[in-house]
């Protein structure tokens, strides 16, 4: 298991790989160190800076998130949502057959091991921005990026 820390407009992350593939993408409060790293790991850094300056729309290095299988399978659905786009947890919970999973869905949201990749900057709730584990300032510099 290797990681770096980068830091991006939204502060900084730690980035894991196992195996040849990412399995998180992190907040941490170490300091940057991205002159140390090769491979997927280096892959990831570029991808991440490219999205950040606005010109990736979507990411293609192996990722490998660990989770329930509930979660994988949101992790999964809120993928689908474009750049761009917001969705809600309800169509989330819809897209997956149980509309009465809202709260379950937010919570595997909440989990989401993969910021950036997995948008979960995307979602939010049917009357508001909902939540996100960077805050409601980093959602919206990261909607707002997406939108511009």
């Amino acid at each position: 298991m290797n990681s770096v820390v980068i830091d991006t407009p939204v502060g900084p992350v730690e980035i894991t790989e196992w195996d040849g593939a990412v399995i998180s993408i992190i907040e941490t409060t170490r300091r940057p160190d991205a002159a140390e790293c090769g491979g997927v790991l280096a892959l990831a850094v570029g991808q991440l800076g490219e999205y950040f300056s606005g010109h990736r729309r979507e990411f293609s290095f192996p990722v490998s998130p660990r989770g329930t299988d509930f979660q994988l399978a949101v992790w999964k659905e809120v993928r689908q949502t474009p750049y761009g786009s917001r969705r809600t947890y309800g169509d989330i919970a819809l897209s997956l057959g149980n509309p009465s999973a809202v709260r379950a869905v937010g919570s595997a949201v909440g989990k989401n091991p993969l910021l950036f990749v997995v948008p979960c900057h995307r979602i939010v709730a049917a009357h508001g921005p909902g939540g996100f584990r960077l805050g409601p300032d980093a959602k919206r510099a990261l909607q707002n990026l997406e939108t511009r």
